[in-house]
Order: structure tokens, then C-alpha cells, then sequence
């Protein structure tokens, strides 16, 4: 499966570099005031550096800067996943649910959140004073990048053949189904990297991704706090909120089997061929 053309070397090692300048100046904002809006900037560029990373062939990928550094990167962006999911259960059980900032489930939350913030705080200034690496365009071949640049999407896509039927068949595959979110999330990086990426069938593939990957968020995040429901006190006010929550996700995964499922399942998927 093709979707769009490969980046260039010279693309790949000007938006490399540009994008670690920009999370520079994002990590001097978020340690100045963590706010959730600096952290999903940083989470963001992070994600474009790694998919970047990925793209690079293995000569380049390896050399020891450039992976220490985007080693870096990961160990940060894994300690606040799970900072995103308290903020996303506490949003949920206040602003769905009706529970008050005083309740019991949302106090834990709260002090769960500062112990792991404090670690990311320390893995985001390490990453601050790290120096960005330099991709030297002279040492990227085009004909490897292309070549890892299809493998990847190769990959991809593979992974998405294999799931998707479990997915749309069983709504209890909580661990596939956040599979398959993870990996149409990488894919709409890769795409991304396109050198037609402006094209008109490849940005409405991009847009079908963001699409899926809204609606696959909003499937998780319920799974998350019917989660966390379940592993609480069981009351009135717990048991009310994870029923309302559960027809919620019984919702949004209907309209994923019947809204996007049959175009899913026969491969179209809104990916583009040459």
C-alpha cells in the first residue's frame, strides 16, 4: 500500500532540526507554568520529532545524539500519558459525571497526578539543557529513506489488517482498540511527511485519520474512567456514573462500526494509491 510520495532527505533534516527548536522554546514554557495547553503542544512536537526519528535510515537513526536525544524525548512522553489519563478521568467524572473537586475519587486523582508530575518536571529540564541534535542532510540517502519510509507504512498497515477485524467485531477489545488508535496515530504522522501530502487525496486521507482517531480518543478516554470506576468504592454516585459512561462508549463505538467500519474493513480506509 502507497499512501503519497516520501519526504525528502533535505525535508526530513530542515523540519528535524526546526521541530527541536520548537520544543525548546515549548519545554521553557511548560516548566514556567505547566499548563495543559503548553503540554499538549510539547506531547505534539514530540511526536513529530519521533515519527521524524523513525523515517531516518539506520545510519542516522542510530548515531548516538540523535538517539540519545529522542530517547529522551520518549522517556517524557511516557511519564505524562498517564498524567493525560488522570486529567482526562478527573475532567470526566466532574464535567460528564457531576462528582465535586472535594470527592474522595477526585482528591486521589489529584495527589496521583502532582507525585508523577514532579518526575516529568525533572525529565522535561533534562530534556531542556540537552542539546538538539544535528541531522547533516549529506548523510541521509534518498534511496534508504524512501525504502524505510514504505516499510514503515508497510508495517502500519499490517498491524491495522490484522486488528481491525477484531476491533469492529468485539466491543470488549479495549487493548486492540487502543492498538488501533495508537497505530492510525502514527500513520497521520507519517502521512504527514508526504511530499504530496497537499494533495487533495492525500489531505482528505489525513483528515479521514483525524476523524477515526477523535472518535477512537473518545472511546478510550470512556474506557479509562469506567476503569477507574470499577477499581473505586462501589456507591450510588460511582455506579450511576460508570452506567451513564457505558452508554456513552456504547455510543461512539456504534457510530465507529456503522459510520466507518465497512470502508474500514475493505480496505479503503480513505488511504490513497498510486
Amino acid at each position: 500500500m502507497k499512501i503519497g510520495h516520501p519526504p525528502s532527505a533535505y525535508y526530513v533534516a530542515e523540519e528535524f532540526e526546526e521541530r527541536a527548536d520548537d520544543l525548546d522554546g515549548l519545554l521553557s514554557d511548560y516548566l514556567e507554568g505547566s499548563s495543559e495547553d503548553s503540554v499538549h503542544e510539547v506531547r505534539t512536537t514530540m511526536r513529530r520529532l519521533m515519527t521524524f526519528h523513525r523515517t531516518l535510515p539506520k545510519n542516522v537513526r542510530n548515531d548516538r545524539g540523535v538517539r540519545e536525544y529522542i530517547e529522551l524525548c520518549q522517556r517524557f512522553f511516557r511519564a505524562y500519558t498517564s498524567i493525560r489519563d488522570d486529567d482526562i478521568i478527573k475532567a470526566k467524572l466532574e464535567e460528564v459525571c457531576g462528582f465535586r473537586e472535594d470527592d474522595p475519587l477526585i482528591v486521589a486523582l489529584v495527589r496521583r497526578r502532582g507525585s508523577t508530575l514532579a518526575h516529568a518536571r525533572r525529565l522535561a529540564s533534562e530534556l531542556k539543557n540537552a542539546k538538539p541534535p544535528s541531522i547533516v542532510v549529506e548523510e541521509i540517502s534518498n534511496r534508504k529513506l524512501k525504502r524505510r519510509y514504505r516499510k514503515l507504512i508497510d508495517q502500519l498497515d499490517g498491524r491495522l489488517e490484522k486488528k481491525l477485524p477484531q476491533v469492529l467485531s468485539d466491543p470488549k477489545r479495549l487493548r486492540e482498540l487502543h492498538e488501533v488508535r495508537k497505530q492510525f496515530k502514527k500513520l497521520r504522522y507519517l502521512v504527514e511527511l508526504s511530499a504530496d501530502k497537499k494533495k487533495r487525496a492525500v489531505a482528505k486521507a489525513l483528515k479521514g485519520f483525524t476523524e477515526l482517531q477523535d472518535l477512537l480518543g473518545a472511546i478510550h478516554d470512556d474506557d479509562i474512567t469506567i476503569a477507574y470506576l470499577r477499581r473505586s468504592t462501589q456507591n450510588e454516585q460511582t455506579v450511576g456514573a460508570r452506567n451513564m459512561l457505558v452508554r456513552s462508549r456504547a455510543a461512539n463505538y456504534r457510530k465507529l462500526v456503522e459510520g466507518h467500519g465497512a470502508a474500514l474493513l475493505s480496505r479503503r480506509w480513505m488511504l490513497t494509491g498510486h
